[in-house]
C-alpha cells in the first residue's frame, strides 16, 4: 500500500529538501534537538511550518494528543487515549504511593544516543523513572547544561542500580550489541 510513498525522514535523518518537495502540508516531528537545530528551525528555513510534539515527555503526553486530535478532527480517539494513558497512571501510581522512596529500586535509563548515555534530572527519562516508581541514578549529576549526559563504565559499576534500562529507536537491542553491559535483571 506505501511502496511508492518516498521515506523523507527517519528518527535520525531527515532530508529537508525532500520533504519540501513532497509539499506535505503540516509535518509532525520530534521537539527533539539533534545537533544544534531542530527539526522545526530547519523546515521554517524552507517556508515550511511544522508541529513539534513531544511524545517522550509524560507530562507532555496528553497536550500533545489533544493536538493530534484537533488536527486530524478525532478529539475523541485523542481522548481515548488520555484516558488509557491516565489509567495506567494512576494504577501504577496507587502502587507504589505507599513504597518509601529509599525502598524504591534504582534504575540506570541508557539513552538510545549511545553506550552510558542517559537522562539526568530535567529529561523525559528521569520523569519515566520516577512515575514507574525508580530512583534515576544519574540525577544528582550536576550539569546544568543538557538533560542528557554520557556517564562511563566504571561510574556505572559504582551506582550498582538495581535495573539498567536499554532504549531502542527502531534499531533494537541483541546479545551481541550490549556485551558490553551485563544485565542481571530485566523486568
Amino acid at each position: 500500500m506505501l511502496d511508492n510513498v518516498s521515506v523523507v525522514a527517519s528518527y535520525f535523518d531527515t532530508n529537508y529538501e525532500a520533504v519540501a518537495e513532497s509539499k506535505t502540508q503540516v509535518p509532525l516531528c520530534s521537539n527533539t534537538v539533534h545537533g544544534n537545530v531542530s527539526v522545526s528551525e530547519q523546515l521554517d528555513g524552507f517556508g515550511i511550518k511544522s508541529i513539534a510534539l513531544d511524545l517522550r515527555t509524560p507530562s507532555h503526553m496528553r497536550d500533545d494528543f489533544r493536538l493530534l486530535g484537533k488536527v486530524f478532527q478525532c478529539e475523541n480517539k485523542a481522548q481515548k487515549i488520555i484516558d488509557f494513558y491516565d489509567k495506567y497512571e494512576k494504577l501504577i501510581s496507587e502502587h507504589i504511593k505507599d513504597v518509601p522512596e529509599a525502598d524504591r529500586p534504582t534504575m540506570f535509563f541508557e539513552m538510545h544516543s549511545g553506550p552510558f548515555s542517559t537522562g539526568l534530572a530535567d529529561s523525559p527519562f528521569y520523569e519515566q523513572v520516577a512515575l514507574a516508581g525508580g530512583r534515576n541514578v544519574a540525577a544528582n549529576i550536576d550539569n546544568t547544561l543538557a538533560e542528557t549526559t554520557e556517564v562511563s563504565a566504571e561510574w556505572l559499576a559504582e551506582q550498582n542500580p538495581d535495573y539498567i534500562l536499554c532504549e531502542s529507536i527502531g534499531l533494537g537491542y541483541t546479545a551481541t550489541s550490549i556485551n558490553y553491559l551485563r544485565i542481571t535483571k530485566i523486568i
